[in-house]
């Protein structure tokens, strides 16, 4: 397989975890109280919160995670572990630099975990050497 396509099938799998991602962190947030009873309210606000995260979530997979994929299996340490440790310094990093103000920092560290790991299974059955 070329680099080029090499690299469109990494963006693409990083991309897809991070809307997956964003999904589960608005479903998360659109069911957190579950105490009251769920209102369509409340869910049409998670589903617009993670429309809302999906601008940031995006850039972020890509720009933390195409070089950290190479990176990674560069140096042989391209594990589901790795990528997942990548992920959550990567939502520490972007809670730490308060460039997303507006979500608590364990859920932008969950969001990077959740992210990664998404993208990892996809990267896995995609087969990319």
């Amino acid at each position: 397989m070329s680099l080029g396509k090499q690299i469109a099938v990494v963006m693409f799998a990083l991309c897809a975890g991070a809307l997956v991602g964003v999904l589960v962190l608005g479903w998360a947030l659109s069911y957190g109280d579950v105490s009251h009873g769920a209102d369509v309210g409340q869910f049409s606000k998670g589903i617009l919160f993670a429309m809302f995260a999906g601008v940031f979530a995006i850039p972020a997979a890509i720009l933390f995670g195409t070089p950290s994929f190479f990176l990674l299996r560069r140096v042989g340490l391209l594990r589901w572990w790795s990528v997942c440790a990548i992920g959550v310094a990567a939502g520490t990093l972007i809670s730490a630099a308060g460039i997303t103000p507006f979500i608590p920092w364990y859920m932008d560290v969950g969001l990077g975990f959740i992210s990664a790991l998404v993208s990892w299974l996809i990267l896995v059955r995609s087969k990319v050497p």
